[in-house]
């Protein structure tokens, strides 16, 4: 387990001296902890960290894309990081 950790340790470094460019930021949200993220009666969706992204974006002048998780999308998630960790280990 050490091992895993120590190469990732060792290529941080690395990624935090690149400059990474996009066409678009992909921020990916869970609606399941209302007010942060919510899928209000109109069925848009809102929130405090709706709100907060929206704004950064604005005033940054980034392209966003947001995608919210439903419940089947979180528990694959959910599975697959399990999965990641149970390798590093």
């Amino acid at each position: 387990m050490k091992k895993n950790h120590s190469f990732l340790l060792a290529l941080l470094p690395l990624f935090a001296t690149i400059n990474i460019h996009a066409d678009a930021i992909k921020v990916v949200s869970d609606t399941a902890y209302a007010p942060f993220e919510f899928k209000d009666s109109d069925q848009t969706y809102k929130g405090i960290d709706v709100d907060i992204i929206n704004k950064v974006a604005e005033l940054k002048s980034w392209n966003i894309n947001m995608t919210f998780l439903d419940l089947m999308q979180r528990s694959m998630l959910f599975n697959l990081v399990r999965q990641m960790l149970l390798w590093l280990e």
